[in-house]
């Protein structure tokens, strides 16, 4: 593909070039070149291959939906012996379900399951469609489900534990709601001694969302795992952000000061770092106080001392900025905690250096880290009748770590994205966050491919068949992001499916404040404090409320839609891929596939719907 017209590209290109240049120069291989060299030396040395054909005669792969395109050429390659008779035989057996690919971020190619019986027409399939761990109803609902995806062989899972619990989704009001909602349902259950901790999974999309039901775990003290991720509080930018608010808030914090003082890289080394150590020590001072006498210092050159002190400054003034927003009843605008840490973070443009270097998935789950404790901080702010210093917050956030790593047993409540979920099984399975920008993502809707909306369809799939005994989704009216309150509609992914698979509830407001606005882990317990707001007349008024929305949500027609402007042989102009020629468009039931052929991208599959083609 011709990547001319992409910066982004060229750089990549030119950076493989040198990154493989340099492993040749080491005489070292990374894990992809031992996939990548190993085809090349069977590709290009017949003795070399004869010999392992004739050494692995046959050929077992599983779990083959998740291997990638380098994978697919090394057992293509095995997998064909010559008889003594001459005739040719491919003794392959593959494992897999295409409804399970969900690793299309790390390079599996769902193609190669898809397509296995044009590589090999003599194949025989095998359709293992018998389920031995969801109940009828929680196996009714993942068929629906994955049966609006193209994509995919034919298949219908059945079970004989016909029936079981209804599958339940539960609209909540906001994020907040949510979690609280979830959690004192597993609080009260096992409380009731009708299950056990390590009977409950929560499943999210995004590592982001797990910061609301920790707190809210932490709050009922309700010890939980997280798998595959670690403690919000314990990622790294959320660290790096803390430890910056920590020494702002007590420049004689040593160890926070160490961690923030080249976060970002500002050219300060660490033979500088131990110089200031070294002195601070010998003279009984902090780090900080000894950054005030660094003309004293004469081990450290002038060049790292005016580093230090452009560091020293940054400190000093929002120090400044935080103690005279502190002394104010009712924060000024721009003066709240909040506004001076996002200020912070443009200042010392922390966003862009979290995320250089790193995949797009990567990069988006470190900022969304970054907005989730934002908007901790503006609702720790909003929960508060009058200003709160930095002091204060910082003092509830340590203890909101502190209790987190307390207990230590194998009864509790497990915490995971769906990813991470994938070969696991739970009694009970809230699968949350069922909201349309939230799952599917943004970033797949955007994308205009529908293959993207494939993939996270498979993924809400995969989440669906974890539970075995009870299954509830939960979907959220609005989140807060970035500080800010956010609307979300359901997740298309149960919008498309009957009603009658799901027993629609209106979730409580389990600790409300004004407008839904806020939750604190220093506010009452979620069940123990109510207000007229949440009497049983409002609560009844709410439950009617979002049944009707419940309602219109499924009402809304799915056959409408309207066909594209555009015409096979017109040429079109998308936001990302440029100029293109359409190819193809194909009805898919509630929207049109588009096919376009783009100068400088090839040929791309698209949603009519979110694929902002215009014409030229």
């Amino acid at each position: 593909k011709s990547v001319q017209k992409d910066f982004s590209k060229q750089n990549h290109a030119k950076v493989y070039a040198e990154y493989q240049r340099r492993l040749k120069g080491n005489n070292a291989l990374d894990f992809d070149d031992l996939l990548m060299k190993t085809v090349e030396l069977l590709t290009a040395n017949t003795d070399a291959l004869n010999y392992y054909r004739m050494r692995f005669h046959y050929i077992l792969v599983d779990e083959y939906q998740d291997t990638n395109t380098a994978q697919f050429m090394l057992i293509k390659l095995l997998a064909e012996y010559t008889a003594p008779d001459g005739k040719k035989l491919h003794n392959l057996c593959v494992v897999g379900d295409d409804d399970q690919s969900i690793y299309k971020f790390r390079g599996a190619n769902i193609g190669n399951i898809l397509n296995f019986e044009k590589y090999y027409p003599e194949a025989e399939v095998i359709k293992l469609e018998q389920n031995y761990r969801s109940s009828g109803n929680i196996l009714n609902l993942a068929n629906e489900v994955i049966s609006k995806n193209t994509a995919r062989k034919e298949k219908k899972l059945w079970t004989d534990k016909n029936g079981g619990s209804d599958v339940r989704l539960i609209n909540y009001s906001s994020g907040y709601d949510e979690a609280y909602g979830i959690i004192n349902e597993i609080y009260e259950s096992t409380s009731n001694e009708k299950s056990s901790y390590s009977d409950y999974a929560i499943l999210y999309r995004t590592n982001a969302q797990s910061r609301l039901f920790e707190e809210a775990l932490v709050k009922k003290n309700i010890p939980y795992k997280l798998v595959g991720s670690v403690n919000f509080y314990q990622r790294k930018e959320i660290k790096d952000i803390l430890a910056y608010l920590r020494t702002i808030n007590n420049a004689s914090d040593d160890i926070a000061l160490k961690r923030v003082i080249n976060i970002p890289k500002r050219g300060i080394g660490l033979t500088t770092i131990d110089y200031l150590d070294e002195y601070a020590v010998t003279h009984g001072l902090s780090l900080f106080d000894s950054l005030k006498r660094l003309n004293m210092i004469d081990t450290i050159k002038e060049k790292g001392k005016e580093k230090l002190r452009s560091f020293f400054n940054l400190i000093n003034n929002f120090h400044r900025r935080f103690e005279e927003a502190a002394k104010s009843e009712i924060p000024e605008k721009g003066s709240s905690i909040f506004d001076i840490t996002n200020e912070l973070l443009d200042t010392i443009d922390y966003r862009d250096f979290i995320i250089t270097g790193l995949e797009d998935d990567e990069a988006d789950d470190k900022l969304a880290n970054i907005d989730e404790l934002m908007s901790k901080i503006k609702d720790y702010e909003n929960s508060r009748d009058t200003s709160v210093s930095l002091g204060e917050f910082l003092a509830d956030i340590a203890l909101m770590s502190d209790l987190d790593e307390l207990e230590e047993n194998n009864e509790k409540v497990t915490l995971m994205t769906v990813h991470s979920a994938k070969g696991l099984e739970f009694n009970d399975v809230y699968l949350a966050g069922m909201d349309d920008g939230l799952f599917p993502s943004y970033m797949s809707i955007n994308s205009g491919s529908y293959d993207d909306i494939e993939e996270e369809r498979r993924l809400c799939y995969v989440g669906i068949t974890r539970a075995k005994q009870n299954l509830t989704l939960t979907h959220a009216n609005t989140r807060m992001i970035r500080g800010d309150f956010q609307g979300y509609p359901l997740s298309r992914f149960i919008s498309d499916v009957p009603r009658y698979l799901l027993k629609m509830v209106a979730g409580s407001n389990p600790n409300p404040h004004i407008g839904a606005a806020s939750r604190s882990f220093t506010s009452p317990s979620i069940s123990e404090k109510r207000s007229s707001y949440g009497s049983a007349r409002a609560y009844a008024s709410n439950a009617a409320t979002n049944a009707k929305l419940y309602a219109s949500s499924f009402s809304k027609s799915s056959d409408s839609k309207t066909p594209p402007a555009y015409k096979e042989g017109d040429r079109v102009i998308h936001p990302k891929f440029g100029a293109g020629t359409v190819q193809e468009i194909s009805n898919i039931g509630k929207d049109f596939e588009v096919t376009v052929d783009f100068d400088d991208f090839g040929i791309k599959k698209l949603i009519a719907a979110f694929a902002k083609l215009t014409l030229a």
